[in-house]
């Protein structure tokens, strides 16, 4: 009976000592792998900004070509009501 209690108790210590090992190792198996995954996220959060940030470059170039061929085009036909002013000599 005495042996059969030490016996318990032998083997409640070496589980016991499992279970903290277990714990243990996965403990600092999170620890590692946190920050990796921190950086993961912060890698894909800053490609997403990056992709935001171009798209509206793009955006921003095409609008600014727009304006660009506005202004062209509102010169050429200011162009053209000043050659027909001078033609009619309103204007010299």
């Amino acid at each position: 009976m005495e042996e059969e209690s030490k016996f318990k108790k032998y083997l409640y210590n070496q589980i016991s000592l499992g279970i903290a090992i277990a714990g243990a190792v996965f403990w600092i198996l999170s620890y590692i792998n946190n920050p990796v995954n921190q950086v993961k996220l912060d890698i894909a959060l800053i490609q997403k900004d990056i992709q935001v940030i171009s798209n509206e470059h793009v955006k921003y170039t095409q609008s600014a070509d727009d304006r660009d061929k506005a202004i062209v085009s509102l010169e050429k036909k200011l162009d053209e009501v000043i050659i027909i002013l001078k033609t009619k000599n309103v204007i010299k």
